[in-house]
């Protein structure tokens, strides 16, 4: 397998801005495999941010919205949407009204 690197931006967006204490980072993937998940592999850096993307078995929180490029992944392949030179990743949480 080919080793690459690119780089990506991930924009934190309402409340996961307190989470990850900035609002934009752009990150560099290395690897045979670039994925949502070595994105979010790489912008968690403590337990509670973690703990704030992915519920215990791994999957991504049902209040968490991820974008790549403006397209929900789940729309695509999930954590598995392979990521690209340039692309940007958006991470939300759900916004409920009441």
């Amino acid at each position: 397998m080919n080793t690459r690197m690119l780089k990506v931006k991930v924009g934190f967006y309402a409340g996961m801005c307190d989470v990850f204490q900035k609002k934009e980072r752009e990150i560099e993937l290395v690897g045979p495999v670039a994925d949502i998940r070595a994105v979010i592999n790489i912008v968690c850096g403590t337990y509670q941010q973690r703990n704030r993307i992915f519920e215990q078995d791994g999957k991504v929180r049902s209040d968490v919205n991820i974008f790549k490029n403006g397209r929900h992944i789940n729309y695509l392949n999930g954590i598995e949407t392979e990521v690209e030179e340039g692309d940007t990743i958006a991470i939300f949480p759900i916004v409920r009204g009441g």
